[in-house]
Formats: structure tokens, sequence, C-alpha cells
């Protein structure tokens, strides 16, 4: 006979801890994901500078027999936009860093829980199995058939017989 609660009992255990690690995952993501979307934009440094300008650019110019570059003023403030966002580029570059540094840690974190967590269901799983033969144990001897109740009422009529055998019988030699 299968004792179905001790069955039932084991299927709570695992969806528990079925339940417990998809909880632990889904915060996980959650967490990565919320990381991963609150930066700033940052300002375009790939488009072509004023290219509304199609001659006139730039010319090659020599001031006191120095050689220079000139730029037509909207290719020049866009050169100049370009120049100071690169410190927020490289600012966004070692947040990135930080965030790769801090999701490996992160990770390593979950490892060991999923680790912890895997000896812990394993120990659970071990200690509900003891549980199950302790039980089974406890029934199969509840069930002996010396311990049967039918057994002890018909060896407690024989001993009031035996005994009333036994008085009469003294009581008939004492007469």
């Amino acid at each position: 006979m299968r004792d179905t609660r001790s069955d039932r009992a084991y299927t709570s255990v695992w969806f528990i801890l079925l339940l417990c690690g998809s909880m632990l995952l889904s915060t996980a993501v959650t967490t990565c994901s919320a990381h991963a979307q609150d930066l700033p934009p940052l300002p375009a440094i790939t488009e072509a500078c004023a290219p509304e300008l199609t001659t006139g650019r730039r010319a090659e110019i020599s001031v006191g027999g120095a050689a220079g570059i000139w730029f037509a003023m909207p290719v020049a403030r866009c050169l100049t936009s370009n120049l100071e966002a690169l410190p927020l580029y490289a600012e966004r570059v070692a947040q990135l860093q930080l965030r790769i540094e801090a999701g490996g840690a992160l990770t390593l974190i979950l490892r060991e829980e999923v680790t912890l967590a895997e000896r812990q269901a394993e120990s659970a799983a071990q200690g509900l199995e003891h549980a199950i033969r302790i039980a089974r144990e406890a029934e199969e001897d509840r069930d002996r058939w010396y311990r049967q109740p039918l057994l002890l009422i018909g060896l407690g009529v024989v001993l009031v017989i035996a005994l009333e055998v036994t008085i009469v019988l003294l009581l008939h030699e004492l007469e």
C-alpha cells in the first residue's frame, strides 16, 4: 500500500522549489533589464557635419608661412559639438564597464544561489525520503501480526479463562 500523503508532500516540495527558482530568475532578469534601460541617449556623432553645404566646406590656407585648413562655420560648429560629446561617450563606456563587472558579480552570486538551492533541494529530498521511509516502517510495524487487536483480545480472553480455571482449582483444593 502506497502512502499518498508522502507522495503529495514530495511533489509539494519540488513544486515550491521550482516556484522559488522561477521567482529568483524573473527577479534577476527584471533587475538586469531595468539597468539596461536607464541610460540617457547620447548625441549622435556619426552624422556628416553640415550636409547642406556641398561646396566650400573647407580650404587649405597658408598664413605667415604656416599651412592650415579653413572650415565653413556650420562644419566647425558640428565638429566642436562632436568633440564636446566625446567625454560623454567616454563616461558611457566607463558606466557600461561597471555594469559588465556588476553583471558578472551578479552572475556569480546567482550561480552560488542556484548551487545552494540545488543543495537545499537535494537535502530536502533526502529528508523527505527519510521521513517517508520512517513512516512506511512505522506503518509496517503497526500492521505486524503480533500488534493486531484481535490477537491481543484473544490472548486476553485465554489468560482470563486460564486465571479463572486456576482460581477454581485452588478453591477446590482448599475446600
